[in-house]
Parts: structure tokens; sequence; C-alpha cells
């Protein structure tokens, strides 16, 4: 009973949130992940991603992400790198990236700590951003999570804070296969705020 009073709360507040902020642009975030193991610690992982700035599933952004994950055997580390690509309808991305991730627990909380180099070249311009990000999750049931997010992003060559994302969301895993997942994130520029919904597939794979 606490559960679903607990899960209640939280969709009245994420309701709330946006009813609240109407002045503010909501769009959807709708994606698709795929984990394909190649050895024990060794993970290719793709990802497409479909962001609309309104709720009309207009196409504004494409991402495409496409990296290698290690993890290391004697510590909770998880180590990457790819290439990701970003089409909007100012200006094109191009970038690489290196990942280091720590998986621990903090008391009932499942917490993972990430942080993110980024190249990036938007059209002929070259920038360089860190991203720093936490998650907390809360496991419901065996098949249910409920997590919280964080990310903050900052450009170096750009100079200071580039955005903040903050996420609420839950995800239902009905096998070692499949993860499904939906949320609400809150999404901070320096002059725009924006909110969307997300939706997820995770499709998990091995050799």
């Amino acid at each position: 009973m606490q559960k679903q009073i607990l899960i209640t709360t939280i969709s009245f507040l994420c309701f709330f949130s946006i009813k609240s902020n109407a002045q503010t642009d909501v769009g959807s975030w709708i994606t698709y992940q795929n984990n394909l193991e190649l050895s024990r610690n060794l993970d290719l992982e793709t990802e497409l991603q479909l962001r609309s700035y309104n709720l009309d599933l207009k196409n504004d952004e494409t991402l495409v992400t496409f990296g290698l994950t290690k993890e290391l055997r004697r510590v909770p580390v998880f180590v990457s790198a790819g290439f990701r690509r970003l089409d909007t309808s100012s200006f094109s991305e191009n970038g690489i990236y290196q990942k280091a991730s720590i998986i621990s627990t903090l008391g009932i909380f499942d917490f993972v700590g990430k942080m993110i180099l980024e190249q990036r070249w938007l059209n002929k311009n070259y920038q360089l951003r860190y991203r720093i990000g936490s998650e907390f999750s809360y496991e419901i049931t065996p098949y249910i999570n409920l997590t919280f997010s964080e990310e903050i992003f900052l450009s170096y060559t750009a100079g200071g804070f580039n955005q903040n994302r903050l996420i609420l969301k839950t995800s239902y895993t009905p096998s070692e296969k499949f993860k499904i997942t939906t949320g609400l994130m809150h999404w901070k520029f320096q002059e725009i705020n924006r909110w969307s919904i997300l939706l997820s597939l995770k499709h998990s794979l091995s050799l």
C-alpha cells in the first residue's frame, strides 16, 4: 500500500509540475537502446533518440550514439568511449566521448555516479564539454524501479554553464532482454526551461 501511495504521489507531482509550468515548452524524447554483450566484460551500445520540442511528436532533434563499454574486474567501475551525432533544424553536431561510471549502494538506493568528456564539432566549431551526473534508484518490486537523476553540463571552450537535466522516471523490466522506461525531465539552459516526457525501450542481447 505504501508503494502504491508513493507512485500515486509522484505521478500527481509530475502532472502538477507540467500544468504549473505551462508557459515553458513541453516536449518528448523517444529512445531506443540496444546493448550487445560481446564478452563477459565488454558491451557494444547503440542508441537512437528522437526529440520533439512540443507534444506533436515532430522530430526536431535526432541523436545517434555508438560506443563500447568495458567493466573493470576488481572495482565496480565502467569505462566507455564512442561516437555521437546530433541533427537539429539549425545545426549538426559530430563528436566523440569518454565516460567513467561507478556503481555503489547507499542505504536503500542503488547509486550511479558518472563523468563524461565530450569533444564536439558543431558545424565547423569545436567545443569541449564536461558532464557530471548522479543517479539514485529504488526497487519498488523485482520488476519496477523508481529513479531520480541529475546531470550538469559544463562547456570548457564556450565558457561555464551549458545545461542541467533533472529526471524522475520509472522502469519496468519484464525480462533480462527488455526494459521499458517512462518519466519526466526538466531541461534547463541559461535562458530556456523545457519539460520533456520520456519513453524508452532497451533491448539487451549477447553473442
